[in-house]
Order: C-alpha cells, then structure tokens, then sequence
C-alpha cells in the first residue's frame, strides 16, 4: 500500500492548541495538499445519502445550526449520527476504517490530516512510508489531553518536529507551522529524487 510519491503532514497536539489554524496555513503553502479530517468521509457520505451535491466543509461556518437538508439537525451532530448509525450497523471500527481506506485512496501528492496516539499515526506512515511522513506536535501552554481520549505521538519509527503556538504570536507561529513542514517536504522530495537517480 506504500506510495512513495505522496507525502502525508500528520498534525498531534491536544484540544484548542492550534491544529485547525495549522492546516489553514498547509493548506495555503502546499496548493496541491488535500486536508483529510477523520470525519470528512463521513460527512461525504452523508451529503451522498441526502442529495446534497457540495463539497465535505461546505457546512463549516453553519455546523451548530439547525437546518432544514438535515432534517433539522445541526450539520455537527448529523454526521454524528451517520458516524453512529455505521457503527450500530458494521461495528466500532468503521470509522477508523473508513477513515483509513479515503486517506489511502487520496491521489493528493500532499495529504494534511491529523492523528491523536502512535498506532493512528503508524499506521498513516504504513500507508505512505515512514519516510514520507511528517509528526508535527503543536504545543500550546493551558491545552493539554486530560479531558480528551487522545495523547501526543511518540514513536521513535516517525519523524516527529515540536512548534510552540504561544498566545499573542499567532504570527510567529504560523510562520513557524509553513517553515518547518516546508523545510520537510523539501528534504523529502530531494532525498525521492536522489533514490530515483540512482
């Protein structure tokens, strides 16, 4: 399943520590990155089941607000609903699963995603290479895992990089997000030329 030609920037760090800011900022760097969020192949699937032809954040800005294509349910807590109604119907792994088969299934030279312990993120690196993975764990000071079943990346088979987002420098640390991953992907794309030249 290994794709040495795709590239996968896995994003680690607890609840509010910046992980959606930073995918903002990958997704402008690398314009040909794809951003592939756990539930995003559940809420494809339920825009399929509904008839509604838009794209999977299409509902982004409006997600805690009742609406009428979902029946009347927030658009939040119909995909988790459809996220139930898989599991109910094909067991507790069907996220994880499904989760795993899209990312795999991605033609995107650069996938942006995010992961919350070692076995998520090994086991996007076996989908892509160990080599053609990027951990980066975002840090930021009141934001830790107590309250959340998630827990920083450690494996020792990853390259893992630490970025600090402090408060009051969300300048700094976006320009610390773009610098580090695009320092990455270049080395990773230099070190792919340098195997193919030889």
């Amino acid at each position: 399943m290994e794709n040495t030609s795709r590239l996968a920037i896995v994003l680690n760090g607890p609840p509010r520590a910046g992980k959606d800011t930073a995918i903002e900022i990958l997704a402008d760097v690398f314009s040909d990155a794809d951003v592939y969020q756990f539930f995003r192949p559940i809420k494809e699937l339920l825009h399929q089941e509904l008839g509604l032809a838009v794209p999977y954040d299409f509902y982004e800005d409006a997600k805690d607000m009742p609406l009428p294509e979902f029946g009347g349910m927030t658009p939040r807590r119909a995909y988790i609903d459809k996220g139930d109604r898989m599991q109910a119907e094909h067991g507790h792994s069907i996220l994880t699963d499904t989760y795993f088969a899209a990312i795999a299934s991605s033609n995107a030279p650069i996938l942006v995603t995010t992961c919350g312990m070692d076995s998520e993120a090994l086991e996007i690196a076996g989908i892509f290479g160990v080599e053609n993975t990027l951990v980066l764990r975002i840090h930021r000071d009141g934001c830790d895992f107590s309250q959340d079943s998630r827990s920083w990346v450690h494996s020792d088979q990853l390259t893992i990089r630490d970025v600090r987002n402090v408060h009051g420098r969300q300048r700094e640390y976006q320009s610390e997000v773009a610098a580090v991953c695009r320092a990455w992907v270049e080395a990773a794309r230099l070190s792919e030329q340098r195997v193919a030249a030889a």
